[in-house]
């Protein structure tokens, strides 16, 4: 029996009561999965490391790699790290949106969040229920895949359930997902470098086309 607290909400009419309330939640340690415009992810306080451990507990990965944060707007990034200057360019471009840009992290960012990294992956999503929810929660939200590690991410909250169960504190309904398929991860430094560490929604060749 499945035991998780599940919040339907459409995304063309947003329930902001109960957005505020999974937001508070969020602050004080809740771990919620919700819909994105690319795969349904599930986070958390980025800045506990309670939240984090419980999330690489449900992933069933190590620390190594780190976890990617969702952000409320451009101004949440430099509580985590400097976006050089192709990075700026690359977010002008394809945010809101489905493209995660890898930069490098600042000092107060925890470990277990960077992973064995001097970087930090950071993204805007265009989707209005994780925007609020980002928003309500304190501009910066645990962004990673509702997913066990490797495993093919859901697009829908029955499959958030029917591979991960019960381990979440809300699971937010909010229909099946744009894309269906994960952001594309971009690394960049600032000598103006770009790497492309995952081909996803949007094509590793229209980033390099487009900067």
């Amino acid at each position: 029996m499945i035991y998780v607290e599940i919040v339907k909400i459409d995304p063309k009419k947003l329930n902001l009561k109960k957005l505020r309330v999974i937001g508070k939640r969020i602050k004080e340690g809740a771990i919620v999965a919700y819909p994105t415009d690319t795969v349904y992810g599930m986070g958390g306080n980025p800045w506990s490391a309670s939240v984090i451990d419980k999330i690489l507990q449900i992933k069933r990965r190590d620390w190594v790699h780190g976890i990617p944060v969702l952000l409320a707007n451009r101004e949440n990034v430099k509580e985590f790290g400097e976006m050089p200057p192709i990075g700026q360019k690359i977010a002008d471009i394809f945010w809101p949106g489905p493209v995660t840009i890898v930069i490098p992290k600042d000092p107060t960012v925890p470990d277990k969040l960077s992973g064995q990294n001097d970087s930090i992956a950071l993204r805007i999503p265009n989707h209005p229920i994780t925007l609020k929810l980002i928003e309500f929660s304190g501009g910066a939200l645990i962004g990673t895949n509702a997913s066990i590690h490797k495993q093919i991410a859901p697009s829908t909250a029955v499959g958030v359930v029917a591979q991960l169960g019960d381990v979440f504190d809300y699971l937010i309904d909010g229909g099946t997902c744009y894309r269906e398929v994960p952001s594309t991860v971009v690394s960049v430094w600032n000598d103006g470098s770009i790497e492309i560490l995952r081909e996803g929604a949007v094509p590793g060749k229209e980033i390099f086309q487009k900067v």
